[in-house]
């Protein structure tokens, strides 16, 4: 089976964090030493949620006891603006360690907050982070409606990247369920904002899923157009991620088209630079073209 690669806009909100200077020590080792000598106050919880999204990645057991470590601070002081963000940083460590039930009861507590705050973007992320966790949970009827409703207030606040993501987000709920002309919709809309707001790095990723949809449709010359022009741009931008993942679509759309020569050429790009930034995602779906 050949293997395609697309990115996804996936809109994840990584909580505003507090910067710190720092000078030999890591970020994190810096943020721990100040949290030991530190009272209970506003800058507390946010350098907890600091913490917690430093660790994200690396030991997400650290980072939920981080986030909880902020709630914790933020009930102290009954300020719901800092149980807003706490309660999004939780919503976020829980969605990356796949405990979606966790995350959406965590994004619920935070969308009470940010509404009682009257901060509309926040409300809007967590409606929109919501849509995302039912949607890994196979809930698409509660993805969908989430999504739209977050996309709406987007546009009230007039974010237009908001409202890209969310277009794009649904555009990928609805390709996931083969509703492809709704799917290219959504895409489109999602494209045109980010074409609008000169948004470089998503114009890729809407042309990439643009690309992935009519290729599920057998229009072979509608995804290469759109799969080439994604490419021109990565590699204006040097964005080697999207260039290893184009190549490879390029590649594969070639070869359906029986121009194997061509094909192998794109594929042999897309191992040089899923090689270079360590994709092996990438790397074994190309092997295997």
């Amino acid at each position: 089976m050949k293997n395609k690669t697309g990115i996804a806009f996936i809109f994840i909100v990584l909580m505003s964090i507090v910067k710190q200077s720092v000078s030999q020590e890591s970020k994190i080792d810096s943020l721990e030493r100040i949290l030991k000598t530190a009272k209970k106050e506003d800058k507390t919880a946010r350098l907890y949620v600091t913490l917690a999204n430093e660790y994200a990645n690396s030991d997400p057991e650290k980072a939920r006891a981080s986030a909880e470590k902020a709630l914790e601070t933020a009930l102290e002081l009954n300020s719901d603006a800092l149980k807003a963000m706490a309660y999004q940083t939780i919503g976020y460590v829980a969605n990356i360690t796949s405990a979606y039930d966790k995350s959406i009861e965590a994004y619920r507590q935070a969308v009470l907050f940010t509404d009682s705050i009257k901060d509309r973007r926040n409300y809007a992320k967590c409606l929109g982070n919501i849509g995302l966790s039912y949607y890994y949970k196979g809930d698409y009827n509660l993805a969908l409606s989430n999504l739209i409703f977050a996309a709406k207030v987007y546009e009230d606040v007039n974010d237009k990247k908001g409202m890209a993501g969310c277009y794009m987000n649904i555009g990928l709920i609805y390709s996931s369920q083969n509703k492809k002309i709704p799917a290219m919709k959504e895409y489109e809309k999602g494209l045109a904002i980010c074409r609008e707001i000169k948004d470089k790095e998503n114009i890729i990723r809407s042309l990439i899923n643009i690309g992935n949809c009519y290729s599920d449709m057998k229009n072979l010359y509608a995804s290469l157009r759109a799969y080439k022009e994604g490419l021109a741009l990565a590699r204006e931008i040097k964005f080697y991620g999207a260039m290893a993942q184009l190549l490879n679509n390029i590649g594969l759309t070639h070869d359906l088209m029986n121009e194997n020569d061509s094909a192998l050429v794109m594929y042999d790009e897309a191992l040089k630079i899923s090689k270079q930034v360590g994709d092996v995602y990438a790397l074994g779906g190309t092997y295997g073209n």
